[in-house]
């Protein structure tokens, strides 16, 4: 993969949030969010012909930007409906978040 600028400049900003967020005792961003396993296989090519039994060669990934826009966009929001999500009861999103 060829990783443009935004990449790193994603990385330089996560580490400097993470800087803060420990010297406030906030909590620390995790840069895993959508880079695992099932993601990174859900944009994977592999090669269509193949002899029976043999696994098919991977291609290459598709790179997009369009999964972490959409989990920022989220994230956003989330803070912008924080009475509707107060309406909503611990225990409940103890339950779905565990």
């Amino acid at each position: 993969l060829k990783k443009g600028s935004g990449y790193h400049l994603d990385q330089l900003i996560l580490g400097f949030l993470t800087l803060l967020g420990g010297l406030f005792g906030l909590p620390w961003m995790c840069a895993a969010t959508v880079r695992t396993v099932a993601h990174v296989s859900a944009l994977s090519e592999y090669s269509r012909t193949h002899a029976p039994g043999e696994k098919p060669q991977l291609l290459g990934v598709k790179e997009q930007r369009v999964t972490n826009f959409a989990v920022h966009l989220l994230i956003g929001l989330s803070i912008a409906l924080g009475p509707v999500l107060q309406a909503i009861p611990v225990p409940a999103l103890f339950g779905i978040f565990l």
